[in-house]
C-alpha cells in the first residue's frame, strides 16, 4: 500500500472493487501491462505528463488512430471521475492536440 497504507499500489487492486462506479467493466484489462504503463509515468510531473500525452496523441492523429470521436469517447469515459479543475486541464490538453 502507498500513502501510509491507505491506497493500493497496483491498478489491479482497484479492478472491479467498487460497484458504485458506472464504468467497472474491466475484465478485459491486462492489469500487468497497465501497471507497467502506470509505473513508467509514476514519477513524472503534471507538465511532463501533458507533454507526453500531446506527443503521443499527435503520433496517433498522424497515423489515423485518433480522431474527434475517439477524443469524445475518452472525455465521456473519464469526466465522471474528474474535478472541475481536472476538466479544465483536459480541455487545455485537447486544444493542444487539435
Amino acid at each position: 500500500m502507498v500513502n501510509g497504507g491507505n491506497m493500493p499500489n497496483k491498478f489491479s487492486d482497484y479492478v472491479n472493487k467498487d460497484n458504485n462506479y458506472k464504468y467497472t467493466n474491466t475484465q478485459n484489462i491486462n492489469t500487468d501491462q497497465l501497471q507497467s504503463v502506470i509505473d513508467t509515468y509514476a514519477g513524472k510531473s503534471s507538465n511532463e505528463l501533458m507533454q507526453e500525452f500531446i506527443r503521443l496523441s499527435n503520433i496517433k492523429k498522424a497515423n489515423g488512430t485518433l480522431n474527434a470521436q475517439n477524443i469524445e469517447n475518452i472525455k465521456n469515459t473519464i469526466f465522471p471521475y474528474l474535478t472541475e479543475e481536472q476538466k479544465q486541464t483536459f480541455y487545455k490538453i485537447m486544444e493542444g492536440i487539435k
